[in-house]
Formats: structure tokens, sequence, C-alpha cells
């Protein structure tokens, strides 16, 4: 479970509860798009309701090959669905930021002096 986002069987659903649903929902956040993520997000959007995905990875199906992965972005795409939202913890962005400073920091310490002369 995520902190903040524990399941109260009213607003917050498991499976569970997103398998038999007591009312429709108008508008539904589905967090991870893994295979089952997915399925439950594409079974409320042809219900009708307002679907977001969010992931954490670059690509949805992450467990599956890249290509698969993109033929099925493309195939919800047609049917009108929006692209799952990534999302990137703070802690997780500051490491790939920092990441990135110490890259640019070997390159520029690899570069030839110009030999120009």
């Amino acid at each position: 479970m995520l902190p903040g986002l524990e399941p109260d069987q009213k607003l917050v659903w498991t499976y569970f509860e997103a398998m038999v649903p007591e009312r429709d929902a108008e508008i539904a956040l589905v967090v991870g798009s893994g295979a089952i993520g997915i399925e439950f997000a594409s079974f409320f959007h042809t219900m009708g309701s307002d679907v977001t995905v969010v992931e954490v990875l670059p690509q949805i199906l992450p467990v599956e090959d890249a290509e698969i992965a993109g033929l099925a972005r493309k195939r919800l795409r047609k049917a009108g669905h929006q692209d799952p939202h990534q999302y990137q913890s703070d802690k997780a962005r500051e490491k790939e930021q920092q990441r990135g400073r110490h890259h640019r920091r070997r390159q520029e310490g690899r570069r030839r002096p110009n030999s120009s002369g």
C-alpha cells in the first residue's frame, strides 16, 4: 500500500472492491501500469469513467518487452485512453539529478584540450 492511500472501500479501493464495485466510478486513478492496472483502467474507461493511470517506471507494462508495451500503448491510445502519467518521488528525482551532475562532471574531465596550433 502507498502511504496516504490506504484502502477505505469507499474512495480508495483494492482490486477486490474494483472487481465488484457498489457504484459506478465517475473518476478513477489507477496506480501502476502493469497488466492488472491496465486491465482495470481499460475496464473502467469502457464503463465511462474518466481514468488516469500513474506509473513510476518509464513504460507501461514494465515487466513486458518494450516492443509489446509499445504496441499496447498504441492500442490504448486508439481506444481513447490518455498516456499514463509518470510519477517520480522527490527522493528519486533528486537521485537522478545527482547522477546527471556526476555524469556531466566526468564528461567535462575527459574533454581533450584544443590542439589547434
